[in-house]
């Protein structure tokens, strides 16, 4: 992005000093994006996006602004007001323009406020991890975000301070828009901001209507009492009101925080003025399990807390104070803070919270009640959460609905919910070990603790052990009449997915998504079931850009699978921004798809950089060496991507060897194979179908990878390199209606395995009937031997089965199913299939074959020489030139 030097001078000194600054913070927010790509499908969608961000982009140069943060729209930097408005002024006639041309509407929302911000340069370390060059922050970027959200499409709204001094240089606005007016929509209440703000618009007559902003929750317009709507002239209805009003405020006290539905709150720890320290962290936790049974409330988790802390540069353990705490309630979009107090006052406790609104840092109400012993402590606490929530604006019916006692859905012992707080606590830190012990603890004082158990189950899931996991989900189920509906419901969707089909699994966790769409939980479970067990990215998408937007501790794995699914459907950009995202959010591991889309769209270079960066530790040894092998892989050096997975494969230690390891097993068979090695490779296959099976039958389940998968897999290659008598033996022991119904990507790919059988018998009209009945959500290589087999069977779609699969690309290097398993060799197979669409070609067209023989060298360009598909590709392109090229000459000598 180009800058003027006294700019950039300016903005690096400002960094480096790390001091406030003040700074114009623009958001620009695309108007119904979704809907957008619904309407248009998604190639249209993404070629306008990409015209809509060049648009933009460039307008961000003319007017000297700085890109800071891009999603759906941008968040922008500029150094003055008029600058700002000057670029909102021209993006909003940019858009007009585009809409004309494109003859569709696109709209979007702009809000610009003025305000001290912090600016800090990211290390180039973190940068090639995913992090931002430039991070802001500030109460500027808030406010201008709410001023976009209170917008309505084609609106430019700006705070009143920054309308103040945007006007002293309207002649500099007017140079670029001389038709520029300017509308105050009077004062609003905008959450965060204590005092009112008057709300200002600008715009272009023609585009701008200057219509009132529509009311939002993220601010509210005041209006003078003779203008409300509830005003009613006559003096015999005003003495009717005010008796009336009187009467009201006798019997219901009015409310005292700008609370609506499904606002958010953040519990603070609780005050411990008793001098036992067995109360840390108890009371809170126990306030927070009680709040989250309301339907009108919604709890910011622990987890979620501790990672906004981090973000803040704050201590996560440290005990969240009210100060604090009002921060992160801010950060969090939460409209209220909870500060629990427990004391002693005499021979009783007393248990009280405060209501904090989070906009204004008052306290708007404080609930107590006293006790009398120990035992009354989780009774009191029920008592406590009830009237917060009556004071938090939810009725009465809706309370009594979705109150069970503290005791009857999680446990009546305080050491038992103190150990599970802390358990929560160490699996939001990743220490599943620490957990799993905690809750052991938890359990040991309390059996009947069906929160414990679930909680257990998932720990264990959350490390491939699945036969523990069914233990526990078990021992919950005998004691579910302690959890409560929304628990209950997590574990029959845990249980289904231990158990049943992924489509009944999926089912479930979409029922939970559905009735609870502020639950993250559902929502990431259901999209992650549609992406990585349906291979339904569309279906997944909706669920998992709303879970990327909650406030929730798994928000950078909802990125993660969101970006993946992007990256499959060829929405590569949104792709790359949202790994960087989720990066950036803290997601680590052996999760490392941003090379992937850098690789789909052979921006190696940055590939190479991201890959470079990322630790070598036993947790990403296996994904890393696959992707450096993908790396060169598909840019036909295949000698190297041997070397690196042949490396990893005598390197790595041996619990990983026989887990993960299967994953680096079949990568080798691929690359062996793509170099003619074949009889190396059938090795390797034969071997490793021994190993997987003899894996005794109640320890399959264990495996990291799903067995059928990997046998289908497995079995696939002994068909593909000549051993069809083992590829049936291996594929009938998964071939049952038990193991495939329910199951998508099992049952895909035994039709692989069974099409590949097919093929190698000499059969390809068989190949074609077999692979074809399953082209639903098809995944990438149900596609390819698609193609094959057309292409063996002579039939007159083999080129246009072969284009499809050359178009899916994305699909390729996207696919989820198995965490990616199977990428390097599909990269490699997609490069085959240039070349065998070029064969396709000769048939019909030499011209056309020739060019497509010249783009598969061009994309291998680093291959040897001596290599057979690079010899066959030469071949083609020869013998298209040559006069005496014969359609009857056979060219099947590849690989």
């Amino acid at each position: 992005m180009s800058e003027s030097l006294d700019t950039g001078l300016h903005w690096r000194h400002a960094t480096a000093a790390g001091q406030p600054v003040l700074r114009t913070m623009v958001v620009c927010d695309l108007a119904d994006s979704t809907a957008l790509v619904e309407r248009l499908g998604d190639r249209r969608a993404a070629a306008l996006l990409r015209k809509h961000d060049r648009l933009t982009r460039a307008l961000i140069d003319e007017h000297n602004g700085r890109e800071i943060d891009k999603t759906d729209g941008y968040l922008l930097l500029f150094e003055r007001p008029t600058q700002a408005v000057s670029f909102a002024l021209a993006y909003q006639r940019g858009l007009r323009f585009m809409s004309e041309a494109e003859e569709v509407e696109v709209h979007a929302r702009v809000g610009i406020h003025v305000g001290d911000v912090v600016m800090w340069e990211n290390s180039p370390e973190d940068i090639s991890r995913g992090a931002k060059p430039v991070e802001v922050e500030g109460l500027a970027k808030p406010v201008a975000a709410r001023l976009a959200a209170l917008a309505r499409p084609q609106q430019i709204l700006l705070s009143g301070v920054a309308a103040s001094i945007a006007r002293r240089g309207h002649e500099e606005i007017a140079e670029d828009c001389p038709e520029a007016e300017w509308r105050s929509h009077g004062l609003y209440r905008i959450r965060g901001v204590a005092e009112a703000t008057e709300v200002f618009e600008v715009g272009e007559p023609g585009i701008a209507d200057f219509t009132i902003p529509a009311q939002r929750s993220v601010a509210r317009r005041i209006l003078p009492w003779w203008r409300r709507p509830s005003t009613i002239s006559g003096a015999s209805l005003l003495i009717a009101l005010i008796i009336g009003t009187s009467i009201w405020a006798i019997v219901r006290q009015p409310p005292t925080i700008d609370f609506s539905a499904r606002d958010w709150v953040v519990v603070a720890a609780t005050q411990n003025q008793t001098g036992q320290d067995n109360y840390d962290n108890t009371i809170t936790a126990a306030i927070r399990m009680s709040l989250r049974q309301s339907r009108f409330v919604n709890v910011i988790s622990a987890q979620q807390v501790a990672q906004t802390l981090k973000r803040m540069k704050k201590d996560a353990s440290a005990p969240l104070d009210r100060k604090t705490g009002v921060e992160v309630a801010l950060r969090d979009n939460a409209s209220a803070l909870i500060v629990p107090r427990l004391a002693n006052n005499g021979h009783e406790l007393v248990l009280s919270a405060e209501i904090v609104d989070s906009n204004t840092n008052k306290i708007v109400k404080t609930i107590s009640t006293k006790i009398q012993s120990q035992s009354e402590i989780v009774p009191a606490i029920d008592d406590l959460t009830r009237s917060l929530r009556a004071s938090l604006g939810e009725s009465m019916a809706q309370i009594k609905s979705t109150s069970i006692p503290l005791a009857k859905v999680t446990t009546s012992n305080l050491d038992a919910l103190r150990a599970y707080s802390l358990a929560d606590q160490a699996a939001g830190r990743g220490d599943l070990n620490l957990s799993v012990d905690l809750l052991n603890h938890a359990i040991s004082l309390d059996p009947k603790f069906a929160s414990a158990y679930a909680a257990q189950a998932s720990n264990y899931f959350a490390t491939g052990n699945m036969t523990q996991a069914r233990r526990e989900i078990d021992k919950a189920m005998k004691f579910k009449q302690h959890l409560t509906p929304l628990e209950l419901l997590k574990l029959k969707a845990m249980a289904l997915t231990a158990r049943s089909s992924r489509t009944a699994a999926t089912a479930a966790w979409k029922m939970i998504a559905d009735l609870y769409p502020d639950n993250a939980a559902g929502a990431n479970n259901v999209g992650l079931n549609y992406a990585a067990e349906l291979n339904d990215c569309d279906s997944a998408l909706p669920y998992l850009q709303h879970a990327a937007n909650l406030p929730q501790p798994l928000q950078p794995v909802s990125l993660y699978i969101l970006a993946s699914c992007q990256l499959a459907l060829g929405h590569e950009d949104q792709a790359i921004q949202n790994f960087k995202r989720s990066y950036a959010e803290g997601f680590r591991g052996r999760f490392l798809a941003l090379a992937d889309a850098y690789v789909a769209t052979r921006q190696y270079t940055k590939a190479s950089t991201f890959l470079t960066n990322v630790p070598s530790d036993i947790d990403t040894i296996v994904s890393l060496s696959t992707r450096r092998a993908l790396l060169v892989a598909d840019q036909g050096d295949l000698s190297s991507a041997e070397n690196n997975i042949r490396h990893a494969l005598q390197t790595i230690p041996k619990p990983i060897y026989n887990s993960y390891g299967w994953s680096l097993r079949l990568e080798y068979i691929g690359i062996l194979w793509a170099q003619g090695k074949e009889q190396d490779a059938l090795d390797q296959t034969r071997h490793g179908l021994k190993q997987l099976l003899s894996i005794p039958v109640d320890k399959r389940d264990d495996n990291p990878y799903d067995f059928p998968v990997l046998v289908a897999l497995f079995s696939r290659w002994a068909a593909r390199l000549g051993d069809v008598q083992l590829a049936k033996q291996s594929i009938k022991i998964i071939n049952t209606d038990k193991g495939l119904r329910g199951f998508p990507i099992r049952a895909q790919l035994v039709t692989v395995t069974q099409a590949e059988i097919a093929l190698k018998e000499g059969d390809p009209e068989k190949a074609v009937r077999i692979a074809t009945g399953a082209d639903t959500h098809p995944l990438w290589e149900l596609l390819e031997v698609i193609a094959r087999a057309k292409a063996a069977a002579g039939d007159p779609g083999a080129a246009a089965a072969y284009k499809r699969v050359i178009a899916q690309r994305p699909l390729a290097f996207g696919e989820l199913f198995e965490n990616e398993l199977g990428i390097c060799t599909r990269a490699i197979q997609w490069n085959f299939a240039v070349l065998d669409y070029a064969k396709v070609l000769s048939k019909t067209d030499p011209s056309a074959a020739s060019r497509q023989a010249s783009i598969f060298l061009d994309y291998w360009r680093i291959a040897p020489s001596d290599l057979q598909a690079v010899i066959t590709a030469k071949k083609l392109m020869q013998w298209s030139s040559s006069e005496n090229l014969k359609s009857s000459r056979s060219l099947s000598d590849r690989p």
